[in-house]
């Protein structure tokens, strides 16, 4: 494998050229699809076309049942979303992402017990499939806690 090096003429010596690969991508793929949903409902649009994965199939599944996003639907390894846009609100304005690959945050059924439930909507990822937190408290689970809105 060949190195590439960039010459800056300001700085004195090299510096490698970062790549960015499609393994780094699809590490991140629930978290770059949440960020593109929620840049191109800022930005207004009102359909966004994604790569086909199943990762990213249970996340649209989950948004569509919390009523995030309008309808989705699957052509030619591509997914096809269809974005809530309102003239004064918008579902995906305050979505944060919460564990990322830098930083993980795992709850328990005690410590989801502790939380009180709001009209905010929690994604946890458990065993038995991305659930919001208040079905986390009903069934008695745990696990990894992806994002709020």
């Amino acid at each position: 494998m060949v190195e590439q090096w960039i010459e800056n003429p300001c700085v004195s010596g090299s510096i490698p050229l970062l790549n960015i690969t499609l393994n780094n991508f699809m590490k991140n793929a629930r978290v770059n699809l949440l960020i593109c949903l929620k840049n191109m409902s800022l930005r207004g649009k009102e359909q966004v076309t994604l790569p086909f994965t199943k990762k990213s199939l249970t996340l649209l599944n989950f948004l569509y049942k919390e009523g995030l996003i309008q309808h989705f639907y699957v052509r030619d390894k591509k997914i096809s979303v269809l974005l809530k846009n309102f003239r004064f609100s918008n579902p995906l304005f305050d979505l944060k992402v919460i564990s990322k690959p830098s930083y993980s945050l795992y709850l328990n059924y005690l410590n989801i017990s502790k939380i009180k439930l709001s009209k905010k909507i929690f994604a946890v990822s458990t065993a038995k499939g991305l659930v919001c937190l208040n079905d986390c408290y009903k069934k008695h689970l745990g696990g990894k806690l992806l994002f709020s809105t």
